[in-house]
């Protein structure tokens, strides 16, 4: 299944990703403290199964959009703090996450539109300082990626 972005920009299909408790709580509660500002992160893991990666870890980040209460923003120099972090000898970024504070977790045109196409992305909505509902997608590989979204130069290599 393919739905068009808000504004019909990128492509994308939902994600059935299953996260263990311990990765569902840590997200809500990174989402919960950063609100109302967005919470991001990495998502780290193992590309072993034909549609999706096993998310094995998920790294918090800063924030570094201007408006961190409308978006998010991660620079290059803290994915590449990844590559030397010596748990994840075996982990590949396989994606990232952020909340949507006081909107549903569906992807925006902006999260389409600087999505790198391949990546696993997962949305969690908070509404007033609760985290809620999750959404997973990941933009289709055939669509054109911003020339500033994220690339695989925060990958943990072996």
């Amino acid at each position: 299944m393919s739905e068009r972005g808000e504004a019909g920009h990128a492509d994308y299909r939902p994600a059935a990703l299953l996260l263990s408790a311990g990765l569902r709580d840590l997200l809500a509660k990174h989402a919960e403290t950063a609100y109302p500002d967005e919470a991001c992160g990495a998502l780290l893991g193992r590309p072993d199964g034909p549609d999706l990666p096993d998310v094995t870890r998920a790294i918090p980040l800063p924030n570094s959009d201007p408006s961190p209460g409308e978006g998010y923003q991660i620079r290059a120099a803290d994915l590449r703090v990844l590559s030397a972090d010596e748990g994840c000898r075996q982990e590949l970024l396989v994606g990232f996450y952020h909340s949507h504070p006081d909107r549903p977790p569906r992807p925006s045109e902006r999260d389409l539109l600087n999505g790198a196409p391949g990546l696993l992305y997962v949305a969690v909505s908070v509404r007033s300082g609760r985290a809620g509902s999750r959404f997973a997608w990941i933009v289709n590989p055939a669509t054109s990626a911003n020339a500033d979204s994220p690339s695989q130069e925060g990958t943990c290599r072996n």
